[in-house]
């Protein structure tokens, strides 16, 4: 087995010009994993693929319809099994099975999951270290099987051994594309003929119409420099006659107007043609001004020549055949000559000065004619209807049509008769070395005014100028905690006194925010210094908080099933609003602020900006804590001993999944989320996607776990029962420091440097640094 990053893959089926080999990347036809916890469940659509030993098995097949006919197993060279690892949560090995019957991607469950047959490929290893990249397997023989018609290709199964509990990324994992790969080399695809005798070269013909842009070709090697002339005696320079009339336009004939680089000030007819970011793009319809450039904006522009990478330099080719010669431009009239001075004797010759100041840019020349050229498509479109010399882009390459069509499921790199290659995508080839520099020839004498050639490339950037004087220095901004934690050097616990038995905290950037249990007040606290900033109203005994990023919200169990909500800013009321009975926990999701109802056995949504209720939805019994995971809502239920999962879109309930005794507080970190269950004096790990128990773990004899914070790297606990808060490492479970604080700590939270807990039993705040 081999690992590697994340690289974007590319699904065609290609010949190299020169090679007798192929390769071909193809992506899964069905994939889909079956679990015999819940046998009679379809995880076709899931966007992860679970691998757990006894329990979970992955399967995935191929389509090999692409693969010419005539192949046999003899021409696979070698066939590699690529997955992406999206997770591990236990190390182990799982093997890759042959699948002896048929199956479908929506209809697989563990009772009707298909046979298996003798394993490909043995003890294929994962580590926590596999995770976020890709493996390898070796397949080939497999496939070798399937073209030969000795094997049914009803694809392969990945089954766990032992403890392995890992997950892959499925084709429906849209989000990363990380779908799974089977990469197939070809030999033998038939050998390329010899090449036919170059043909004389046929006399010069009139010039077509503008095409796309070609790349650079290799510049072939400088011949070798004659012997210098002897330098011959200079006479004098005549007087220069006056520059003739500048000849009228030519007229434009039908086809692109070529505008240079896009202006977003400008307007731009049909077939103005601009360049951006180093491409060419055609307008499709009339537009501007406008604020999308044209690679955003494909109903107005269409990519006429998309800048590729540099292709590696080839081989120096053959000298050509020498261009005619351009037409030699009018001769200006000649002045008079003057009166012939008297011939002095010849000085030697001096030394040549040094080059003069490149003169001024003279003016642009008339626009030349547009000639008629392809018609430009965007994307190709399977549902579109294509005539002769239509230009369509995918994967990256260019096709123009040879053929009417459309509509048609075929996508051009595999309908040869319809399309053709225009411009295929290339890799980046490595820069080739500089040549030397020539020496400067003498300077010769000055001969007629030639035609004005076409405009060279841009030369390459002048030295840098001065930097210019130095601004004002700006208002200096506002302290960050970790930022004051370094000033003061506090690297230790600190604590402050608050007015009321704290319970709930929350964080709004810059002041801890306080519930008081038994108080009706809200105390905000400066994060900075502990210092006490204000004291607010809140309608009632407050336990739990939650900021929305411009309001605090409160739950207020003691009176008849509300929430407060107060300005973060000057602490006034902006509303009270009804939920269920004995509101405890309180979430945002980014829009909605999400309670939970404990004498109800519900969960409240509602709408953070007006505090409408938008629903309300059953749970478990006796609810309290509750988190989002950026999809989902999770709910403690301390009643029930489990906990619910539910669509934060729409409150549907996805599963309920069973913990420790009495679970209160809830934190997710990313990936997983995390149960503090107080009967057990256990903390529960559960993976966040399908809610399976990662681990639980002990924390020792009556410390009454209650809440949780996550700091990025860390979870944190606060224990009731020994008046401490421990400090977990969230990948591996470890306890790595136990810090004792007041009486009784129930919330906690992180503002970014430190951990705050709130103390009860002894009205105080402790103030932990993370670093």
């Amino acid at each position: 087995m081999t690992t590697l990053k994340t690289y974007p893959a590319v699904v065609l089926l290609c010949a190299a010009c020169l090679m007798t080999n192929a390769y071909a990347q193809l992506t899964p036809s069905a994939d889909a994993y079956t679990n015999t916890g819940s046998s009679s469940t379809n995880y076709g659509p899931n966007a992860l693929l679970d691998v757990v030993g006894g329990s979970q098995t992955t399967y995935i097949q191929f389509n090999l319809s692409s693969i010419p006919s005539g192949y046999a197993g003899a021409n696979v060279a070698k066939a590699t099994l690529k997955l992406y690892v999206n997770a591990v949560n236990t190390a182990g090995n799982f093997n890759v099975d042959y699948v002896t019957s048929a199956w479908s991607e929506g209809t697989i469950t563990a009772k009707s999951s298909p046979t298996l047959g003798s394993p490909i490929v043995s003890g294929v290893a994962l580590t926590t270290a596999s995770a976020n990249q890709y493996i390898l397997v070796d397949i080939t023989s497999a496939v070798q099987a399937w073209v030969n018609g000795t094997q049914a290709n009803n694809g392969i199964a990945l089954v766990g051994n032992g403890s392995l509990n890992a997950s892959f990324d499925s084709k429906e994992n849209t989000g990363m594309s990380h779908t799974a790969e089977l990469d197939i080399v070809f030999v033998n695809s038939g050998p390329q003929g010899p090449a036919g005798p170059q043909g004389p070269q046929g006399a010069t013909g009139s010039q077509g119409p503008m095409g796309l842009t070609g790349a650079t070709g290799a510049q072939g090697p400088a011949g070798p420099q004659g012997p210098q002339g002897l330098a011959g005696a200079q006479g004098p320079q005549g007087v220069a006659g006056p520059t003739g009339p500048q000849g009228a336009a030519g007229t434009n004939g039908v086809g692109f107007n070529f505008r240079t680089a896009f202006d977003p000030n400008a307007t731009y007819a049909v077939n103005d043609v601009v360049t951006y970011n180093g491409s060419s793009y055609v307008a499709i319809a009339a537009n501007g001004p406008n604020t999308q450039t044209p690679d955003q904006n494909t109903s107005a522009w269409s990519v006429m020549a998309q800048q590729g990478a540099t292709g590696a330099q080839g081989s120096t080719g053959p000298m050509g055949p020498m261009g005619l010669t351009g037409a030699t431009g009018a001769t200006g009239p000649q002045g008079p000559q003057g009166p012939s001075g008297a011939q002095g004797p010849q000085g030697a010759t001096g030394p040549q000065g040094p080059q003069g100041v490149t003169g001024p840019m003279g003016p642009q020349g008339a626009a030349g004619a547009n000639g008629a050229g392809f018609n430009f498509r965007n994307a190709f479109d399977p549902n579109a209807m294509y005539a002769v010399n239509d230009v369509a882009t995918y994967n990256g390459s260019s096709y123009v049509a040879i053929a009417a069509n459309g509509p048609n499921p075929q996508t051009p790199d595999l309908d040869t008769i319809a399309w053709s290659l225009m411009a295929e995508q290339g890799a980046t080839g490595t820069q080739g070395s500089q040549g030397l520099t020539g020496a400067i020839g003498p300077q010769g004498p000055q001969g007629l005014t030639g035609a004005t050639g076409a405009t060279g490339s841009t030369g390459p950037q002048g030295p840098q100028g001065l930097a210019g004087p130095q601004g004002p220095a700006g208002p200096a901004g506002p302290v960050s905690p970790a930022a004051m934690n370094a000033a003061l050097l506090r690297w230790y616990t600190q604590t402050y006194s608050v007015p009321t038995n704290p319970y709930g905290l929350a964080f709004d950037g810059s002041n801890i925010w306080v519930a008081g249990v038994f108080s009706s007040n809200l105390t905000k606290v400066s994060a900075t210094t502990g210092a006490v900033v204000g004291t607010y109203p809140a309608g009632g005994s407050t336990t739990a908080l939650a900021f929305d990023g411009t309001n605090i919200w409160a739950t207020n169990p003691s009176s008849s099933g509300t929430v407060t909500k107060l300005l973060a800013s000057t602490g006034a009321i902006v509303g009270t609003y009804p939920v269920g009975n004995t509101p405890e926990g309180i979430a945002f999701d980014g829009t909605n602020i999400w309670v939970t109802n404990d004498n109800s056995n519900t969960v409240t949504k509602l709408l953070a900006s007006t505090g409408a209720v938008l629903g309300t939805y059953a749970v478990g019994t006796t609810p309290w804590g509750v988190a989002f995971d950026g999809a989902y809502i999770w709910v403690t239920n301390e009643g029930s001993n489990n906990v619910t999962k539910l669509l934060a879109s729409n409150g549907a309930v996805v599963g309920t999944y069973s913990v420790g005794l009495f679970p209160y507080g809830v934190a997710y970190d990313g990936t997983n989320i995390w149960v503090a269950n107080g009967g057990s004096n256990t903390i529960t790990k559960l993976l966040a996607s399908t809610g399976a128990v990662v681990g639980t773990y002990f924390l020792g004899n009556n410390t009454l776990p209650y809440e949780l914070a996550f700091d990025g790297t860390n979870i944190w606990i606060t224990n009731e029962g020994n008046g401490t808060v421990m400090k977990m490492v969230a990948s591996t479970a470890t306890v790595v420091a136990t810090y004792t604080v007041g009486s009784v700590p129930w919330g906690i939270v992180f503002d970014g440097a430190n951990i705050w807990a709130a103390n009860e039993g002894s009205s105080t705040l402790s103030m932990i640094p993370v670093h």
